[in-house]
Formats: C-alpha cells, sequence, structure tokens
C-alpha cells in the first residue's frame, strides 16, 4: 500500500478574470464586405479597455500559475497537482501573498474602471456602445484566485454501500492512480533536473555564448527545491540532485561569461551529470 496520501495533498490553482474583450457584429460584417470575403473569414474582437490597465493583474496571474506548478507535481488532467505535506505551509503563504497581490490589482483597476470607459471612447471611436460596459461592482465579480486543498484518496478509503467486486474495482482503481502519481511525480523531477542541465550545455557551448544569470540561478533554485518535492523520496532522485549541487555550486554567471575553461568545465560536468541519470532512470 502506498504512502502518498500520508506525505501530500492535492492542490487546485482557479482563476478568473474579465476578458475585457467583445465581439463585434458589426466590425466583423464591415471587414469582411470590405475585403469581400466569406463569411467565416474571421470575428472582430473589440478591446474594450487598454491592456496596461490590465498589465499587472496579468503579471500577478502568471506569477501565480508559475510558482502553483514549480512547486507541486503532476496528478491529473483536473487541474489537481500533488502538493507534498512538508512544503504546504511555505507553499500556501506564498500562494496567499499572490492572492492578496491579485486583489489589490483588481482593486486598482476598478478605481480606474470609469477613467478607461471614457479613453475607450476615444480608442473604439464608431465601434464604441457603452452597452459593453457592465458596472464596477459586476466587473468585480468576474475576477477571482483561491488555492484549493484536499485529500489523496487511499484505496481503503471507500464509504459507499456497494458490493464487493465493485469495491474492489474502485479500490483498484485507486490504488493505480496513485501509482501512475508518484512515477509521475519522479518522472517530473527527472525533466527538470535534465532541461535545466541540457539548457546550461546548450548555452556554453555556442559559438558566442549569451545567457542571462537565470541560467545558473534556475539551477541552484531547482537544487533546493527538489528535497521539498521529493514525496516519494526517491533515492535516484537525491543522488543527482546532489551531484548536480556539488559539481555546479559557487559558479558566478559573470565568471562563466568571462573565463573559457571555466564554461567547458560547467558543461563538462553538466553532460556528464546527464548521462549518469540516463543510467539510473
Amino acid at each position: 500500500m502506498s504512502n502518498l496520501p500520508e506525505k501530500a495533498l492535492l492542490a487546485k490553482l482557479s482563476i478568473s478574470q474579465w476578458t475585457a474583450r467583445k465581439f463585434d457584429r458589426n466590425a466583423t460584417a464591415s471587414t469582411i464586405n470590405h475585403y469581400n470575403a466569406e463569411r467565416e473569414a474571421g470575428r472582430f474582437h473589440k478591446q474594450l479597455v487598454s491592456k496596461s490597465s490590465l498589465k499587472d493583474i496579468s503579471q500577478t496571474v502568471n506569477l501565480a500559475r508559475k510558482y502553483f506548478y514549480q512547486n507541486t507535481l503532476p496528478w491529473s488532467d483536473e487541474g489537481w497537482r500533488i502538493l507534498p505535506t512538508k512544503h504546504h505551509m511555505e507553499f500556501m503563504a506564498k500562494m496567499r501573498e499572490y492572492e492578496n497581490r491579485f486583489e489589490s490589482d483588481v482593486r486598482v483597476f476598478l478605481d480606474d474602471y470609469s477613467s478607461e470607459i471614457v479613453d475607450a471612447q476615444l480608442r473604439l471611436g464608431g465601434m464604441f456602445n457603452h452597452a459593453d460596459y457592465p458596472a464596477a461592482s459586476k466587473i468585480g465579480e468576474k475576477f477571482r484566485i483561491g488555492t484549493m486543498l484536499a485529500p489523496i484518496p487511499e484505496e481503503n478509503d471507500i464509504r459507499v454501500n456497494l458490493g464487493t467486486a465493485e469495491i474492489d474495482r474502485i479500490r483498484n482503481q485507486v490504488t493505480s492512480r496513485v501509482k501512475q502519481a508518484e512515477e509521475a511525480a519522479t518522472a517530473d523531477l527527472y525533466g527538470r533536473m535534465t532541461e535545466v542541465l541540457r539548457n546550461m550545455v546548450d548555452r556554453l557551448t555556442a559559438d558566442k555564448p549569451i545567457f542571462r544569470d537565470t541560467l545558473v540561478t534556475n539551477i541552484t533554485e531547482l537544487v533546493e527545491l527538489i528535497p521539498k518535492l521529493n514525496v516519494t523520496m526517491d533515492a535516484r532522485i537525491e543522488k543527482m540532485r546532489r551531484q548536480i549541487k556539488a559539481a555546479l555550486e559557487g559558479i558566478d554567471p559573470q565568471n562563466l561569461r568571462e573565463d573559457d575553461g571555466l564554461r567547458k568545465k560547467a558543461a563538462e560536468s553538466a553532460e556528464e551529470i546527464m548521462k549518469k541519470m540516463k543510467g539510473l532512470f
């Protein structure tokens, strides 16, 4: 029996936003007639408010999604992902920061909403229609963000009155789902390590290597994150993590740019670790 339900929860990030776009039938018909095109040639959507007015909200959403996916592991196609319980407090504190930031960004947008409508009259010209703009309170209801948590199902946690055969079928499904999730979690961490190492090799071995500091910081951040996500306590993952840390720890991005020998050594170390990883997994 797997002990994954004891070591992890399921987490799901839910986000909704006002798209600020509206299909314009008249503009679509006019464009199609102008170009003598078929009706299915395209559809014209108006941008009801300036993109800059929603920029802060979009940036916060992108950061929240990035953090959520970086700090969880695959579970299902319905948006649920595995959150190790040992990472729960830190994870939820950070998600609350993003949720508070999101709500603050929305309040700023709503405060400027009436001005955006005035600007839209000039920007959209004859396409402007005041009916496209609900009250600010209604728009506010379209912005939502939240992180939901749920327990990972256990094969013996079946409380319905079913026949033995059906209970066995459900139990087997749960067992299979958990096993697949454990395998997917390990594969996900393996994929993350391979990706950052491959990126380092490709960048450092280029004829004219140009790279940002994130080439190195992404690796160091992953090395620190993996122990929190290695929910199956896979010894292979931990072994490779330690090798990456030992081989690349302390390397300064600027030194890599200036020192051909250091770049070559770092690329060779990364390549060697990837070869070992292929042999283990």
